[in-house]
């Protein structure tokens, strides 16, 4: 992933109310326009640190969501982000344009 990036945790941390995508935030923060996003929702298992943080058992179901985010279909990713979600809590929905 491209090192730009390293700090958007931190923007996230002291920014992040101002944005209302990654998208946006790449776009006013960074100045690159991302021209697709390929999401993938995969089970997983809570290991210790993210139990204690999502204040679960060790071992419980639970739903990884990774993303990465490209500028153009031939370039390599910019950014990836890795999400970790109780099951119980998650609610997906999607949107397919037609052509």
């Amino acid at each position: 992933m491209n090192p730009l990036f390293t700090s958007i945790s931190e923007v996230l941390k002291t920014e992040g109310l101002k944005f209302h995508t990654i998208v946006e935030l790449m776009r006013l923060h960074f100045n690159r326009n991302i021209g697709s996003v390929r999401q993938t929702i995969s089970a997983c298992t809570l290991e210790p640190d993210i139990a204690a943080i999502l204040k679960r058992p060790v071992g419980e179901c639970a739903l990884q969501i990774e993303r990465r985010y490209f500028e153009d279909a031939q370039a390599p990713a910019h950014l990836r982000t890795v999400s970790i979600c109780r099951s119980d809590l998650v609610r997906i929905e999607s949107h397919f344009q037609a052509r």
